[in-house]
């Protein structure tokens, strides 16, 4: 009989090039972070949570901190040695999948169901786009991320459920409850040099659980499987914090190289109250804002956002994932701290949702000393980046009246200037997160970081447009930005006043 056993068998990428076993990932605490797609590499992370809980989840933050970091991997150890059958692939009972689709269900080319293969009348551009035969470390792969980032549409068989009289299935399958109908960003904490402990790191308590998430743990789908669609287990999956880990949003049968594929679970969405605690929103009306993936939009340009509960009045976005291991620190034996922000944006037409040549992903990590948190450095950095944000606003303005002065495409110019004004400003981040720990808003180290700045806009306003005739000139100086700013929260909004270019 064939089999493919995901806790011994090497399928799990990693950075250094090689393939581990879940078995693997606990044993060693050397190996490092994941490596693949932003999907395949958050449907594995949210896997490896999901083996995490089922081994050890502590009642709070005491306990967690007691077992440690090496009580916690004899305890993934332990389990999965004591549960290796749940874990293969194949034979009668394989794996997150369901032989009852045989019979029931059309098959397709199990290649067709990864995001970049081109498939149905869909022209093909690049070799990469062709369907290919899978090997069973990208089939394992693959059915991991169907639980819960499959792409929304007609890819799924619907025209059945295994569920009696079960009426919440439509034509299209929904997306992915990890997806989203644009791609949602997931961020976490990790240690850059262990992917075990980064899972440990992540690790929730029961009291955190009721405390940030308002959720039990729940049992993971391979302990107790859920029958169908709305049967009691699939009812009680969708309110548990295991449900969003592995959501079982899609029931499949791999049967060689084709997959059977049907919406599985629906699980309630982000209007209805409900989303993974690593997506930052905000309440809002008429709906909950979202920080969407937005390739234009680097993570690190939204870290006001993220941290936005180190602020002492947080009115703004909430990623309880971050929040939750941000009180961990002190305890970590840890110099620096990665936040991994990852994710795919993707496009949605008549119900299918699908890369197009506009969708990119964001996969980043910023790295942050561990002592740098707190209140005071929060608002040194807010107030800088909101400093920045103005002098951008101002520079686009400028470009942009320039250039229609000219009678050309202002906003185009601008759109590449602002660019180049963010993406010249990324390598000074660093910089940024050690000045506002030590030095106050008005300190010589902050007059000479907001001028740097200032000169690198001005810099930027003169290379986007051109002073060679008088007209060029005139206007020129008419539309010359001043970054002599008045702003609400700290004197760095002034800090320029009187040095102009």
């Amino acid at each position: 009989m064939q089999t493919f056993n995901l806790i011994s068998e090497p399928w799990i990428e990693v950075q250094n090039g090689k393939a581990v076993s879940l078995l693997d990932v606990f044993s060693d605490p050397k190996i490092p972070m994941l490596a693949g797609t932003p999907i395949e590499k958050l449907s594995i992370f949210k896997l490896l949570l999901a083996v995490a809980q089922s081994a050890l989840t502590p009642n709070d933050e005491e306990q967690w901190h007691k077992i440690g970091f090496d009580g916690f991997r004899s305890r993934a150890i332990d389990y999965l040695n004591k549960n290796v059958e749940k874990f293969d692939l194949h034979g009668e009972k394989p794996f997150l999948q369901y032989p009852e689709l045989q019979g029931r269900c059309r098959d397709a080319e199990i290649s067709n169901f990864l995001p970049h293969v081109a498939s149905g009348n869909t022209t093909i551009l690049f070799d990469s786009q062709q369907a290919i035969a899978l090997d069973e470390q990208s089939k394992a792969k693959l059915l991991v991320a169907q639980m819960g980032f499959g792409f929304g549409g007609k890819k799924a068989d619907n025209s059945f459920s295994l569920t009696p009289n079960y009426e919440g299935k439509s034509k299209a399958a929904k997306s992915g409850p990890s997806l989203g109908f644009m791609g949602f960003m997931h961020n976490f904490w990790l240690d850059e040099h262990s992917l075990a402990r980064s899972v440990w790191m992540n690790l929730i308590s029961k009291e955190a659980a009721k405390s940030y998430l308002n959720k039990e743990i729940g049992t993971a789908p391979w302990e107790s499987r859920p029958a169908g669609e709305g049967c009691n287990v699939a009812k009680a999956l969708k309110n548990t914090y295991m449900g969003r880990l592995v959501p079982i949003s899609r029931f499949c049968l791999i049967q060689g190289n084709n997959l059977l594929i049907t919406e599985g679970i629906a699980h309630p969405s982000y209007l209805e109250g409900e989303a993974d605690a690593s997506i930052a929103q905000k309440p809002g009306k008429p709906k909950p804002k979202i920080l969407w993936v937005n390739p234009d939009l680097k993570p690190w340009r939204q870290l006001p956002a993220l941290l936005s509960y180190l602020g002492k009045n947080n009115d703004g976005y909430e990623c309880p994932q971050l929040r939750f291991v941000n009180e961990r620190f002190r305890l970590l034996d840890m110099e620096n701290v990665l936040l991994w922000s990852c994710g795919t944006a993707v496009s949605n037409n008549a119900g299918e949702q699908y890369l197009s040549g506009k969708n990119d992903a964001v996969d980043s990590t910023v790295v942050f000393p561990v002592n740098v948190f707190g209140e005071a450095w929060y608002d040194r950095f807010t107030a800088h980046f909101e400093r920045l944000d103005n002098v951008a606003k101002s520079l686009y303005g400028a470009i942009s009246r320039y250039h229609s002065e000219m009678k050309a495409d202002g906003a185009e110019h601008a759109k590449r200037c602002s660019n180049s004004y963010w993406l010249g400003l990324e390598t000074d981040l660093d910089k940024l997160i050690d000045l506002c720990q030590s030095h106050p808003a008005d300190s010589e180290q902050s007059q000479k970081f907001i001028q740097k700045t200032n000169n690198y806009a001005w810099s930027l306003y003169d290379k986007f447009t051109g002073k060679e005739t008088a007209r060029q000139i005139s206007a020129w100086a008419k539309n010359k930005p001043n970054f002599n700013f008045s702003g609400k929260k700290t004197a760095v909004s002034n800090s320029s006043k009187g040095k102009k270019a």
